[in-house]
C-alpha cells in the first residue's frame, strides 16, 4: 500500500511528543536533546493539562535557525460553553512567531519554565462563595500564561506572515468538567483536542487543502480500526452503540465524497482510494446483522413472558382485576379527574395536585403559601406550562367556554408572575439566576402559545406577517442560565420562533398604530362586527348632529320672538326727590 511522504513527517512528530508529553520523561536534558536534533520541516508539539494550553514548534525550511513556535488555549471554560444554545469553534491556524535563533528554545530556563506549566497549575478560574472567592479546581485552568505570556518572553520575536489563509479550518469544543477521579470521555479530553489540532495543522501546512481531506480520512480510519480491534479481541460492544458510531463513520465518508475535487497528485488520489475501501471494508466486516434488533425483541418478550401469570389459572385472577378496573372507573367519574402525562411518562392528578377544578390551571399552587413550598409550587407550575399548557389551550378553545381561555390565562399568568418575581429576584435574599431562567422560558411560552393559536384563527391570520419585537429579547437568551439539556432545546425553540417573527416586514402590535399598515388598521377595516359598529357610531353621530342642530334653531326662534317682546315694550320712569334717581 503506498505511503504519503508528510507521513513519514507525523511519524517523527509523534515519536518525538510521546516522550516528553510523559511527566516522567519530560526532563531539561530530554527537552533539550529533543529540539536540538529538530530538522527543517519538523514539528514538535506540546500540551499542558495543567496550563489548558498547548504549543507548537517547527523548524522552517527556508530558515533553518529561526524556528517558528504558536501556541492556543485547547478548551473553553464551562460557564462559556455549558449555557450557550450555539456550538463554539476556534479558528486555525493561530498566529505563529518567528525567533531569530534556536538558542532561546534551548536555554535551561526556557526548558525548566515548560517543565513547570506541565506539571503546576498557575492559576484556577475563581468562583464566589458565601462572599469570599475561591479556586474551582473542576474548572478549566486560565490559559493566557502560555498563550500570551510565554511567547512574550522571547526577544526579537517577530510575526510570521507566510501563513496562508486558504488553509484556515475551525474546531468544535465540547464541555468538561475536571475531576480527579472522573473517567473523561477521550473525545472530551483537552490531548485529543491537541492531537486533531496538530495533525490538522501539519496535514494542511504541508498539502493546503487536500489536507483537510486527508485529515478527515485518518480520524475516520482510526475510528474504524478502534472498533475493528475491540471485535477482534472479542471486546462486547452493544449494538446501539456500535450503530452510532458506524452511522458516524458513513456521514464522514459521505462528507468527504463532497469535498473530493481533482488532485494533482496522482499517489495522494490513490492513497485516498485504497483508505476509503479499507474502511468500507472493514465497515462491512463489524456491521451487525440486520437481523440484529430482533434479539432485542425477544429479550423484552422473554421479561414480559415473566410477568404473565399460568395460563391455565386465568380465574384466579380476571375476577379481582374486572373489580379494580371498575373501581378506577367509578373514582374518576365521581372525581372529574383528568390526568396529564409528561414527556418522560411520569402521571400528575391534576384534580388534587397540579391543575384547579373550575378551569384545570395550576393557580392555587401560588397563593397562600409558606416559603419552603413556594420554590416547589413554581417548579411544578413551570413544569405544567412546558409540557401541559398547549393541551389545556385546545381542549378550553374547543369547549363551550372557549372565549374565556385567554382571560384565564392572563389571569394564571399574572399570579405566576407576580409569585416568581418576589421568589426569584429579592431584595431581601440572594437571587436564583437558574429559576429566573426557567421564569423567562415560561412567560416566552405562555407568549408563544398564545401568539400561535390566534394565528390559526381566521379573524388574526394577519398576525403572522406582523412582527414581534419585544426589546433585547434575542439578547436575554445569551444570559440564560440553563443546567439541563432538556431547557436548551425548548430554549432553542423558543429563540428560533421569535428570530423568526423579529424579521417580518410589518411593524408590532404597538409601534404606528396610526400606520395604514399596523394590525390594528387592517383588522377594523376587515372586521364585519367592527364595521357594523363602526356604521352604528356613524349613524348614531348624524343622528346627534340633526338633533342638535334643531335644537340650535328652535332656540334661536324663541330668542327672536323674546328680543321682538322687548323690543316693544314701553320705559316708564318716576322721579325720587330725596334720593336723585329715576326709577323704571
Amino acid at each position: 500500500k503506498n505511503e504519503l511522504s508528510v507521513f513519514r513527517v507525523l511519524k517523527k512528530c509523534f515519536q518525538y511528543w510521546t516522550v516528553i508529553q510523559n511527566k516522567e520523561n519530560c526532563s531539561v536534558r530530554n527537552l533539550q536533546s529533543i529540539i536540538q536534533k529538530l530538522v527543517p520541516g519538523d514539528f514538535l508539539p506540546l500540551y499542558f493539562h495543567a496550563q489548558n494550553a498547548a504549543i507548537l514548534i517547527q523548524i522552517d525550511e527556508n530558515h533553518i535557525d529561526q524556528p517558528l513556535i504558536s501556541s492556543w488555549q485547547v478548551s473553553l471554560p464551562p460557564d462559556v460553553i455549558t449555557p450557550s444554545l450555539e456550538p463554539h469553534f476556534s479558528d486555525f491556524p493561530v498566529p505563529v512567531f518567528q525567533l531569530p535563533n534556536r538558542s532561546q528554545l534551548l536555554s535551561s530556563v526556557h526548558c525548566e519554565l515548560l517543565i513547570d506549566f506541565m506539571n503546576n497549575t498557575i492559576e484556577h478560574a475563581k468562583v464566589q462563595k458565601a462572599s469570599c472567592r475561591f479556586d474551582e479546581v473542576r474548572d478549566v485552568p486560565i490559559s493566557h500564561y502560555v498563550c500570551q505570556w510565554w511567547i512574550t518572553q522571547f526577544q526579537d520575536a517577530q510575526v510570521h506572515n507566510q501563513t496562508n489563509p486558504s488553509i484556515a479550518f475551525k474546531k468544535k469544543h465540547r464541555d468538561q468538567i475536571r475531576y480527579t477521579r472522573s473517567m473523561l470521555p477521550f473525545r472530551r479530553s483537552g490531548l485529543w483536542m491537541t492531537i486533531k489540532v496538530v495533525l490538522h495543522t501539519i496535514l494542511v501546512r504541508r498539502l493546503a487543502n487536500v489536507g483537510t481531506i486527508v485529515y478527515k480520512l485518518l480520524i475516520a480510519h482510526f475510528l474504524t480500526y478502534c472498533i475493528s480491534e475491540k471485535l477482534s479481541n472479542n471486546y462486547l460492544i452493544s449494538n446501539d452503540i456500535l450503530m452510532h458510531c458506524l452511522r458516524k463513520i458513513v456521514r464522514r465518508l459521505n462528507k468527504i465524497e463532497q469535498l473530493l475535487s481533482p488532485v494533482d497528485s496522482n499517489d495522494i488520489n490513490q492513497w485516498i482510494q485504497n483508505v476509503k475501501e479499507e474502511i468500507k471494508q472493514k465497515v462491512d466486516v463489524i456491521t451487525p446483522s440486520p437481523k440484529w434488533q430482533k434479539s432485542i425483541e425477544q429479550q423484552k418478550k422473554q421479561k414480559h413472558a415473566k410477568l404473565h401469570l399460568h395460563p391455565y389459572q386465568q380465574e384466579t385472577y380476571q375476577h379481582p382485576c374486572r373489580k379494580l378496573k371498575e373501581y378506577i372507573n367509578q373514582r374518576r367519574s365521581d372525581e372529574s379527574s383528568r390526568y396529564y402525562f409528561d414527556r418522560f411518562g411520569y402521571r400528575y392528578l391534576e384534580s388534587n395536585r397540579v391543575a384547579d377544578r373550575d378551569d384545570d390551571l395550576p393557580r392555587f399552587l401560588l397563593t397562600n403559601l409558606i416559603d419552603d413550598t413556594m420554590g416547589i409550587a413554581l417548579t411544578r407550575a413551570e413544569i405544567w406550562i412546558q409540557y401541559n399548557l398547549a393541551a389545556w389551550i385546545d381542549s378550553s378553545l374547543q369547549s363551550g367556554k372557549g372565549n374565556q381561555t385567554f382571560e384565564k390565562l392572563q389571569k394564571f399568568y399574572e399570579d405566576y408572575q407576580n409569585a416568581a418575581l418576589k421568589w426569584y429576584y429579592s431584595e431581601n435574599k440572594s437571587s436564583d439566576p437558574i429559576g429566573y431562567s426557567r421564569f423567562i422560558l415560561a412567560s416566552l411560552t405562555i407568549i408563544r402559545l398564545i401568539h400561535k393559536n390566534l394565528c390559526k384563527d381566521g379573524r388574526f391570520q394577519r398576525l403572522k406577517l406582523h412582527a414581534i419585537r419585544i426589546p433585547n429579547l434575542l439578547e436575554l437568551f445569551e444570559f440564560l442560565v440553563l443546567p439541563n439539556r432538556n431547557d436548551m432545546f425548548h430554549a432553542r425553540a423558543l429563540y428560533d420562533y421569535f428570530q423568526e417573527f423579529s424579521k417580518k416586514s410589518y411593524p408590532d402590535l404597538l409601534s404606528n398604530i396610526e400606520s395604514r399598515n399596523s394590525f390594528g388598521v387592517q383588522f377594523a377595516e376587515q372586521s364585519s362586527e367592527m364595521n357594523e359598529t363602526l356604521e352604528k357610531i356613524q349613524e348614531q353621530i348624524e343622528q346627534d348632529k340633526k338633533d342638535k342642530t334643531e335644537e340650535v334653531n328652535k332656540a334661536k326662534e324663541k330668542y327672536e320672538e323674546l328680543m321682538k317682546k322687548v323690543i316693544g315694550l314701553k320705559c316708564e320712569c318716576e322721579s325720587d326727590v330725596k334720593f336723585y334717581y329715576k326709577k323704571c
